[in-house]
């Protein structure tokens, strides 16, 4: 799985493939397929989930979610992490608190759950980008462990 990410990732950056090129794509097990999931109608988040999480329950609008995280560009390089459990990053669900992305994204998961998430532009920074580290219309990946929530 590693190595097919790494190529999709080196092939994207270079423009080659897209996100939408992943649906179907298995690894070289046929045991473990790498399931690639539009979480918008536009394909403008997708979702592969890589540790599932306990039960069915997932967070609702309003609830503070706590995650641990890293956001990446699409080449692999790293711009942000949090993996101290103890200083994970928490937020209020469906708020508007964090780009529209993470939204839609958090509330699908499940208490445990790690999903590594890909975000159009138009899900993330958009035009405006964020700061000299997140240029603008950059699509990002971020993997991230929802820990759990509370109301």
């Amino acid at each position: 799985c590693s190595l097919i990410l790494a190529t999709f990732l080196i092939l994207s950056f270079f423009g080659l493939i897209s996100t939408n090129s992943l649906q179907g794509l298995t690894s070289t097990s046929e045991k473990s397929p790498i399931k690639v999931v539009k979480l918008t109608p536009d394909g403008g988040v997708t979702a592969q989930i890589l540790k599932k999480g306990v039960g069915k329950a997932r967070p609702l609008p309003g609830e503070r979610v706590s995650v641990l995280y890293r956001g990446e560009f699409l080449d692999g390089n790293i711009f942000e992490e949090v993996t101290d459990p103890s200083n994970a990053f928490q937020f209020r669900l469906g708020k508007g608190k964090v780009i529209e992305g993470w939204d839609i994204a958090v509330a699908t998961m499940s208490k445990g759950e790690t999903t590594r998430f890909v975000l159009k532009p138009e899900y993330a920074y958009k035009e405006k980008g964020a700061g000299k580290d997140i240029p603008p219309n950059t699509t990002l990946v971020f993997t991230i462990k929802l820990l759990g929530w509370t109301r």
